[in-house]
């Protein structure tokens, strides 16, 4: 990549679904030439990634934000049940939006901003297309931006079983052992417990950033973010 820039090929190099400890890997490398320009990591008030992002942003590194409004479209992908939250019906969420008489997603699109993040809102509707542009020439007060990101609600609307990571690096912190990971992938995945331990464990688990040969029952679970 960093030679398709020095060809003039492309501007920039970005990122994505780097966590820190990765990221910190990568600029310490003694190859590294061209630093990443951008990281695009999943970041809303019910998953706000504030350590990652201000860490990148001391780093120089721009965060872009992907499912900013929740991913509300991903439920059933997901397998979320009917019970789950809706970032966009958050009671706080719809008590900022009523205030400045804006939408849901306008409202969270400009906590985005307001965080010194782009966001990627998606939709299919050409109305909430325009709609989600009208966000440049107002802002949230300082306490309503708080409120949104101090809810107290965490929920990834990305989880999927290919950002589980067998990690022997047990300076991380585990987010959930083994059992735990395994159970919400099998919930939100086709696999078993049992198919996903096989790969786990045993095989080679490839993710969008490198395939890890796993072989210790003893190895931590890590989630990518």
């Amino acid at each position: 990549m960093e030679g398709l820039v020095r060809q003039g090929l492309v501007r920039s190099i970005g990122l994505s679904n780097f966590s820190r400890v990765k990221l910190q890997q990568l600029m310490d490398s003694p190859t590294l030439t061209i630093k990443p320009a951008v990281l695009q990591v999943e970041a809303h008030p019910y998953w706000p990634n504030t350590i990652l992002i201000d860490w990148a942003q001391q780093q120089g590194i721009h965060v872009t934000a992907y499912s900013p409004l929740g991913s509300p479209d991903s439920a059933s992908i997901m397998r979320r049940g009917k019970e789950s939250r809706r970032l966009m019906e958050d009671a706080q969420v719809l008590a900022v939006a009523g205030k400045y008489n804006k939408s849901p997603a306008q409202v969270l699109i400009r906590w985005a901003l307001e965080r010194g993040t782009s966001c990627l809102p998606k939709s299919a509707n050409e109305g909430r297309i325009a709609a989600n542009f009208q966000v440049l020439d107002w802002q949230l007060d300082p306490a309503d931006t708080t409120t949104l990101s101090n809810l107290k609600h965490r929920v990834r609307a990305c989880f999927t079983c290919w950002c589980l990571l067998v990690c022997l690096n047990t300076q991380a912190p585990a987010l959930y052992n083994m059992e735990t990971m395994l159970s919400l992938a099998e919930r939100r995945a086709t696999r078993s417990v049992a198919a996903w331990r096989e790969i786990a464990i045993h095989g080679t688990f490839t993710h969008s950033h490198r395939a890890c040969e796993h072989t210790s029952t003893d190895d931590k679970v890590f989630c990518c973010h």
